[in-house]
């Protein structure tokens, strides 16, 4: 038998990613459980907005897998047309700079989403419960019908059909949609600027600059903070009847919301006078 002593150890390609500043796989049970009060990464807790007796935004089983980006874990939400809004905070408020959010969907119920459509998820200017829904939302994830499938869209924070704009592709039913959006601080009254990048090449993820956006808006009221990140029901016209949503995240960087699938690192070691080597995947 041999004996190997290490004493020295590479590592080749090892990268480091930092935390985001909300990272939610959704990795709760059991299974049916309301989304309100889980509290992702031991941060802050998603808090309910709207009438009591409303449907609730709950736990899903299964994850959705976006190619390029790291495995899914956990578990995922359901939500869709009139409930309950759920809102996680941010901790401190933007005032400044730049925020991203992403997050992986599809939808598998139409409801009673019409062609002028609606947002479903976007960035707030408040914190904790609320007895009633949501009005200052920026960056809005838009949705509405196109045929038997969806298209999928921007608004900055106007809520006014003719400033929404919305990529061309059809979507249909069970298929997973990848999206980031990003809300942008000017210093000028009227022109803070949103974007919308759906699904974006896998090539750019990680990078520190981000690839040409989707879709782009500057028309709407600016928000005068960025406090949470809502997940949006409400209105059984402008939000699809079942939407399966996970892998939640928010950061001030692309590469933070946009993150590289794991890749595999060689490790050298010189062990009893030889060379050893193995693979070593990383996650981020």
């Amino acid at each position: 038998m041999k004996t190997f002593v290490c004493v020295a150890v590479t590592c080749l390609g090892l990268m480091s990613a930092e935390a985001a500043l909300v990272y939610d796989p959704f990795d709760y049970t059991p299974v049916g459980a309301d989304l309100s009060g889980q509290t992702p990464n031991g941060t802050n807790s998603w808090q309910p907005m709207g009438a009591a007796g409303s449907d609730l935004i709950t736990i899903a089983s299964g994850s959705l897998t976006v190619p390029g980006l790291p495995p899914s874990i956990g578990n995922s939400i359901t939500y869709g047309g009139v409930g309950f809004t759920d809102r996680i905070a941010l901790g401190p408020a933007f005032t400044s700079g730049v925020l991203y959010y992403s997050f992986a969907f599809k939808v598998t119920d139409l409801g009673g989403l019409n062609a002028t459509g609606g947002f479903m998820a976007g960035f707030n200017n408040n914190t904790g419960p609320s007895g009633s829904q949501p009005t200052a939302i920026g960056t809005r994830l838009l949705t509405k019908l196109s045929g038997g499938g969806f298209q999928v869209g921007l608004d900055k924070n106007s809520g006014t059909a003719s400033n929404f704009v919305f990529a061309t592709p059809v979507f249909n039913l069970g298929d997973t949609v990848f999206v980031v959006g990003s809300y942008t601080f000017n210093s000028g009254s009227g022109d803070d600027e949103v974007r919308l990048w759906v699904n974006p090449d896998m090539s750019t993820f990680g990078l520190a600059t981000p690839p040409p956006e989707t879709l782009f808006s500057q028309t709407g009221t600016d928000l005068l903070q960025i406090a949470s990140f809502l997940f949006r029901q409400g209105n059984a016209s402008a939000v699809p009847g079942v939407v399966i949503a996970d892998e939640l995240r928010v950061d001030t960087t692309w590469a933070a919301v946009a993150v590289p699938e794991p890749s595999s690192m060689l490790c050298l070691a010189l062990a009893g006078g030889g060379l050893i080597a193995w693979r070593r995947r990383v996650r981020f």
